[in-house]
């Protein structure tokens, strides 16, 4: 992910949000410079189980580390909803964090949040960056921040396990 004319690498885990693994989540969140905590729309269980995964990064993280609310499946039919806009938002208000609505199947939001846990990163640990060449990547907005989802430089090695 290219912000600011700097390459940010970054790992995503994915824990399920299954009690059974919250001792195993809690080993992330101790390295984690960032968590996303979501729920579907039309999930009312899920999202009440959020504040049970905040306070489970309360405790286990760091202080510096950014979180964020997701609600997904926004693309549900109003009727499919048992979570509304306004108590996400509320929720997310509460903890003093950044709240989406996201869809997978039409991208809505998606690569916006991705785009914002990046830079709230990079703002309290400037140190995860490095430099991109200046030859691959030219400013196309006046200056003003550059965020670019796309595959690295051809100079950044990927590693791959085969399973994506």
């Amino acid at each position: 992910m290219e912000i600011d004319d700097k390459l940010t690498l970054i790992e995503i885990w994915d824990t399920t949000g299954q009690e059974r693994f919250a001792k195993l989540a809690s080993s992330y969140y101790k390295k984690a410079m960032g968590v996303m905590l979501s729920y579907a729309v039309n999930d009312r269980t899920s999202f009440e189980r959020v504040e049970f995964w905040m306070n489970q990064v309360l405790q286990q993280s760091t202080e510096s580390i950014s979180k964020m609310l997701i609600a997904t499946k926004e693309d549900l039919p109003e009727n499919e909803r048992k979570v509304s806009f306004d108590e996400g938002n509320a929720l997310a208000q509460k903890y003093g964090i950044k709240f989406f609505e996201t869809s997978a199947k039409s991208g809505l939001n998606v690569n916006e949040a991705f785009c914002a846990m990046a830079k709230e990163v990079i703002e309290i640990n400037p140190k995860c960056l490095q430099k991109v060449n200046e030859g691959n990547m030219q400013k196309s907005n006046g200056g003003q921040s550059n965020v670019k989802l796309n595959q690295p430089p051809a100079n950044v090695q990927r590693q791959s396990n085969g399973c994506c």
